[in-house]
């Protein structure tokens, strides 16, 4: 390596080294959507700016690039299957990580990590020799530098969401980021151009996850063509989402609970308070108590139904990297947004798939009613009127017309089985529910709180199906019927999805699931406190 090289290097400003490294690590990381990666270039930028402004030294840069790259790794490990550019919330996900999820990664990771250990030893090499002089000799007006800052902050924030501490956890959404300036303008900027994005339409090898072990013995058990869905709300509550509690929410769903071919379960625990510890053990069967990294390694259902030879399709209007597996045949994300895409637009991917084979196995994970309630639904969908509300009744309102849009776009998915010749059977439940300040603790919202309450985590679900469904399946429907109103949680769902679809595994116990003779409901309730990733009982909450 040339003398001039070093020199170069050396003279170089850090703003361009981390342009350069940050994308690198994103895309070493795997972040292959085109809306991801336009995020981090774009943080890139303004991070590498608002360095370049401020009056600091150059040792002082380079060990402030000896502690991102670091971060970034332990994030990564923390998501356990793809890294990713640390953000806000690296965090909380730095308590919870430990020393053999670390190294785990390192060697599963080994280009990335190479990665990270070259930039770990060239700053820390440039922090002992740097001089002690800024970087352009001179100091930026603090104007600038305080302008730059604050977009690289709401930069940030676009890639995930804040979590404050003051008497008790609290997130700062969209919803007050947008009343800042100049971060709000920035905000509704980003938002405008990542909502005009194509939709994303990703191969199945773009979700290997090699970790996966492979499906046990299954067998069919009901022949010929079937369609089986399961779908994954999103912060909807049980006392809330519940057409017999709350009929002006749910109304779309009334005619089929009313025809007789829709049973709820009225007492659903979810496994987690938080998404990404719920959905993954939602769809593998691994329960709350288990180890937490099982969820990682167990084959999800859809892999069960690919082996009985079924075609399989993972639908989402969320993240891509909530869960990844083998094998799917089709995979679809329609761009996520803060403000545009509501969750209808996963409807012509859904009827797509059903049009494309006779035997069909899906998973839909709905965006729902996660906050900001008010971008979740149209404005032509809204049941509640919110002119002139404010504060915590127009938050209140408007998370109950996002629950009114959701169950509208669950009647149109039922609607779609409905028309099917073939039996065809769906199961929905909410991945948790929601707080809404509902007592003196003031809990708000999900997953923020070392105290969990009881509508955080009490769920909705039901199971819809078509007159053909009925014909071939009915004893297991009676059955079901039968126990709708035992206590059940999400680890009772994941047998009852592969057995309506007519398979058998010793995957599932019998004992497990609702719709069996030999069903026993659990004694207990146990989920993960995302709070403090610990184990609490459903039941003891209130």
């Amino acid at each position: 390596m040339s003398t001039t090289f070093l020199k170069f290097f050396w003279r170089t400003p850090i703003a361009l080294f981390i342009a350069f490294t940050w994308p690198s690590w994103a895309l070493l990381s795997g972040f292959y959507e085109i809306n991801r990666l336009a995020e981090q270039a774009l943080l890139t930028v303004i991070l590498g700016s608002a360095i370049l402004a401020t009056p600091l030294t150059q040792r002082t840069l380079w060990l402030i690039s000896l502690t991102i790259y670091p971060v970034a790794a332990v994030w990564a490990v923390f998501s356990h299957e793809f890294g990713g550019p640390p953000h806000v919330g690296t965090v909380i996900a730095l308590t919870h990580s430990n020393f053999q999820e670390i190294t785990e990664w390192l060697r599963s990771h080994w280009l990335a990590s190479g990665v990270v250990l070259i930039i770990f030893g060239v700053s820390l090499l440039a922090a002992c020799h740097a001089p002690r002089q800024p970087v352009f000799g001179q100091r930026r007006r603090r104007g600038i530098f305080a302008g730059l800052l604050l977009l690289t902050f709401s930069a940030i924030i676009q890639h995930d969401y804040w979590y404050g501490k003051r008497t008790s956890w609290a997130l700062v959404t969209s919803a007050d980021i947008e009343a800042i300036w100049p971060v709000g303008l920035f905000w509704k900027v980003a938002d405008f151009i990542m909502g005009r994005l194509p939709d994303s339409v990703l191969a199945p090898s773009e979700f290997v996850n090699n970790k996966r072990a492979p499906p046990l013995a299954v067998q069919r058990q009901l022949d010929g063509p079937m369609a089986v869905i399961l779908v994954i709300g999103e912060s909807e509550r049980a006392d809330t989402f519940n057409p017999l509690l709350r009929p002006d929410l749910t109304k779309a769903l009334t005619k089929q609970l009313v025809s007789g071919r829709m049973v709820w379960l009225s007492d659903v625990c979810a496994g987690a308070t938080l998404t990404v510890y719920s959905v993954s053990p939602l769809v593998t069967g691994v329960k709350p108590e288990d180890e937490p990294g099982n969820a990682n390694t167990r084959p999800s259902g859809l892999a069960y139904f690919k082996q009985a030879g079924f075609t399989t399709a993972w639908i989402s209007n969320q993240d891509s990297g909530i869960f990844g597996e083998n094998g799917w045949d089709v995979a679809e994300f329609p761009l996520r947004s803060s403000t545009l895409k509501p969750d209808e637009v996963m409807l012509p991917a859904i009827q797509r798939f059903l049009r494309g084979s006779t035997l069909s196995a899906a998973v839909v994970h709905m965006l729902g009613s996660h906050f900001d309630y008010e971008n979740r639904y149209p404005e032509n969908a809204a049941v509640i009127s919110t002119d002139g509300l404010s504060g915590l009744a127009l938050e209140r309102a408007q998370y109950a017309n996002s629950v009114a849009y959701s169950g509208q776009v669950l009647a149109r998915i039922v609607a779609m089985l409905e028309d099917e010749r073939r039996p065809a059977v769906m199961i929905f439940t909410s991945d948790h529910g929601e707080n809404l300040k509902d007592d003196s603790r003031g809990l708000w919202r999900h997953a923020g709180s070392v105290t969990v309450s009881s509508v955080e985590i009490k769920v909705p679900a039901f199971v819809a199906w078509n007159q053909a469904y009925a014909d071939v399946n009915s004893q297991a429907l009676a059955v079901l019927k039968t126990n709708a109103g035992q206590p059940l949680r999400h680890a009772n769902l994941f047998p009852l999805w592969l057995r309506l679809g007519g398979l058998e595994t010793p995957a599932v116990s019998p004992a497990d699931s609702p719709d069996s003779t030999a069903f026993i409901p659990p004694a207990t309730r146990p989920f993960r406190n995302t709070a403090n990733f610990a184990i609490e009982l459903c039941d003891n909450l209130r």
